[in-house]
């Protein structure tokens, strides 16, 4: 379910682009590699934007809120990725660098506080936001 999860959260974003004045996506999907010691590296979600940004996260299927860690893991990813020397990873950590994160069972407060602390623009999206009435849901950090 993870793989259409992904693609059901690319949607959503394009159907957002006006309403919320999101930045055009110019590319959108995941990234897998290694990092530079050859450890596998994944991230659901890397865009290149049309402002010249690059937006990262995470699209989660899950039952129970993400915990911290899991923002803090997408942070760690993204510097193993800038170590890579991946010029992608260099963008999406500068802090002007949008973060979005999509989960089904939605955010604890410990990743909402993480993800506030970061500096970075922060949208987090449940599935509420995703089928609700508008995408104007909660959570815009």
């Amino acid at each position: 379910m993870g793989h259409v999860f992904e693609r059901i959260a690319e949607g959503a974003f394009v159907r957002a682009i006006n309403e919320r004045q999101l930045p055009l996506a110019k590319s959108w999907g995941r990234w897998e590699g290694k990092d530079r010691e050859g450890a596998s590296l994944e991230i659901d979600l890397v865009a290149g934007l049309d402002d010249g940004r690059v937006l990262t996260g995470g699209v989660k299927w899950n039952r129970e809120p993400l915990k911290a860690r899991v923002f803090n893991h997408h942070m760690s990813l993204l510097e193993r990725a800038a170590l890579a020397g991946l010029a992608w990873g260099h963008r999406g950590r500068e802090s002007d660098a949008p973060l979005l994160f999509v989960a089904a069972g939605g955010f604890s407060e410990e990743f909402q506080a993480a993800a506030s602390l970061s500096g970075h623009p922060v949208t987090l999206w449940t599935l509420k936001d995703l089928y609700g009435r508008r995408l104007a849901g909660t959570g815009a950090h």
